[in-house]
């Protein structure tokens, strides 16, 4: 190799250093101002330190800042865990410029659904020594203070050992024949609610999915405190409010029921099989105007449509809770702890 090759070779790889070394010092200089960052605000995220707030995200990113605002920005809570679920949208890092507490995770995962990561969330809220995790969505923006219907929660919980869930979205309740086993026209079954008199003057709703299913709404005023209460069969999210310990020890959001779909009835009836108790709080101040959920989004799931592992999970209701509903266990549990405080509402 001639000289002026070799001084010209040396010359471009002590360019390529310099560059390098520009490189890594921005990223380094980088990285310090993040840090730094990160230190000065950690303090901020201190509200409800046994609380895990956790959100289950599908290609919503646009809904990201209403969303987790009132919780993050307003609440500044302590505990928040987001899944970016099978997203291709922008969802992971937008997510990760708003979580910024020590205790904010942000979790990429595969298209694994709800029960799969809420119940990987319950674990890692456990090791957090967290008491309850309140379950949210990506369709849901709340009006007003979250702390005004959370403390009321939380309060009621404390006083009750027995109390595992809370529902503030809706509640049903079940007759000795609301789950029939199910086939293939599960899938396209027609659903409908229909109001029936009760009786008193009033109506309730009955909701029917062809000739498998048939429970009864639990219809009760929402109220922006959670003062409303009624204890029912099922509740569901969101927002959900459970017992962590609970989550992990009677076996929520069940491995058989992957990947979402009914495990609602399974953790609630599971509840009042062993002795726990589950609670309607309807809101009002839960906004309704930010899009479907981005499960029923993107996964086409519409009244009269189903998925075949919809069959799988009602079949499963049916198998673990068929003869307690039969019996009319359940519902008479519900039914004695609605009488235990004299009236309907508690």
């Amino acid at each position: 190799m001639s000289s002026a090759k070799k001084t010209l070779k040396a010359a471009l790889s002590g360019l390529r250093r310099y560059f390098v070394s520009v490189r890594n010092a921005r990223l380094k200089s980088r990285a310090a101002r993040h840090k730094s960052r990160l230190a000065s605000i950690a303090d901020d995220f201190s509200a409800y330190p046994r609380v895990g707030f956790v959100f289950q995200f599908h290609n919503k990113s646009g809904n990201l800042e209403a969303v987790l605002a009132p919780f993050v920005k307003t609440l500044k809570a302590k505990n928040v865990i987001l899944f970016a679920d099978g997203c291709v949208d922008g969802t992971l890092p937008a997510a990760s410029r708003l979580l910024l507490g020590p205790h904010h995770l942000v979790i990429n995962r595969n298209n694994t659904h709800e029960i799969s990561n809420y119940r990987m969330a319950a674990n890692i809220l456990n090791g957090w020594d967290c008491e309850y995790a309140v379950y949210l969505q990506d369709d849901d923006v709340y009006a007003g203070p979250i702390s005004l219907w959370l403390d009321n929660i939380l309060e009621m919980m404390e006083a009750d050992a027995s109390l595992s869930i809370v529902g503030l979205n809706g509640g049903v309740n079940v007759t000795t024949n609301s789950f029939r086993k199910a086939d293939e026209r599960f899938t396209s079954a027609p659903f409908e609610s229909v109001r029936i008199p009760n009786g008193g003057g009033g109506f309730e709703v009955v909701n029917r999915l062809g000739e498998f299913s048939e429970t009864r709404s639990v219809t009760i005023p929402a109220t922006a405190d959670a003062s409303s209460r009624i204890y029912c069969a099922t509740v569901n999210r969101a927002p959900q409010v459970m017992r962590v310990p609970d989550i992990l020890e009677l076996g929520y959001f069940p491995r058989e029921m992957e990947p979402y779909q009914y495990d609602d009835y399974f953790n609630c009836f599971t509840a009042w099989l062993n002795g726990k108790k589950c609670l309607l709080a309807p809101l009002s101040s839960k906004q309704g105007d930010v899009g479907v959920g981005g499960m029923r989004l993107f996964n086409d799931v519409t009244a009269n449509r189903r998925p075949a592992h919809f069959v799988r999970n009602h079949n499963v209701i049916v198998e673990r809770f068929g003869d307690s509903l039969r019996t009319g266990i359940i519902q008479d549990r519900v039914n004695r702890a609605n009488a235990g405080q004299g009236r309907g509402d508690v």
